[in-house]
């Protein structure tokens, strides 16, 4: 898989993915082409898992139930990690403030 570079000066590289030949742009921040990779692996993954259980279904069928796994997954995740900044947040108010109740500023102690 060759890459390239295109006239804006991004590197442009060409995977194959699901038996069709793309060329991907590596434009957003922090994008890498190792990570196109490991979601191309993870798109071929997910779609041998569901031909296991659905040999019948048509190329059309398998791509969207790939894509529709992959967008529950992500959908699932960002609700875990919107709870878990809620309850850091939560955690965080307690602590500060039995900290203090502990260790009462001297604004406190003077009242």
């Amino acid at each position: 898989m060759e890459t390239t570079v295109d006239p804006n000066n991004f590197q442009v590289k060409e995977f194959s993915v699901l038996g069709h030949s793309i060329r991907w742009k590596a434009e957003k921040e922090g994008e890498s082409f190792g990570d196109i990779e490991r979601a191309i692996r993870l798109m071929e993954s997910k779609a041998r898992e569901i031909l296991q259980v659905r040999p019948d279904l048509g190329r059309e069928q398998l791509y969207l139930l790939v894509a529709l796994e992959l967008s529950l997954s992500r959908v699932m995740l960002e609700k875990r990690c919107f709870e878990d900044i809620e309850e850091l947040d939560l955690l965080a108010s307690e602590a500060v403030s039995l900290f203090n109740k502990v260790y009462p500023s001297k604004e406190q102690t003077t009242h």
